[in-house]
């Protein structure tokens, strides 16, 4: 099986905005990120930050009915479920 990511199709496009979308509002932070490659998956220094999400739940959850809306999906939740999402899309062939 082989899989093919057009990154320039508009579907795969609003898929991917849709997961990004579940953290707007999130505030960039800056921070140095270095690494160095000696051989191939050889992983030699890594400095860098955590993530760390400064959105709470209600703001999350704010996000998901918001994509939800956009994109025309029903659900039944009516309260936050916790961090798990699910991502699924249609393929076109």
């Amino acid at each position: 099986m082989k899989l093919h990511f057009d990154s320039n199709q508009e579907h795969q496009i609003e898929a991917i905005r849709a997961v990004t979308d579940i953290f707007e509002g999130q505030p960039l932070s800056g921070g140095d990120f270095e690494f160095s490659l000696t051989h191939t998956g050889s992983l030699l220094s890594e400095n860098g930050f955590g993530n760390r999400l400064s959105l709470n739940e209600e703001q999350i959850w704010e996000n998901v009915r918001s994509i939800q809306q956009r994109n025309e999906i029903k659900s039944e939740n009516t309260e936050f479920q916790g961090m798990n999402f699910s991502v699924e899309m249609e393929t076109i062939n």
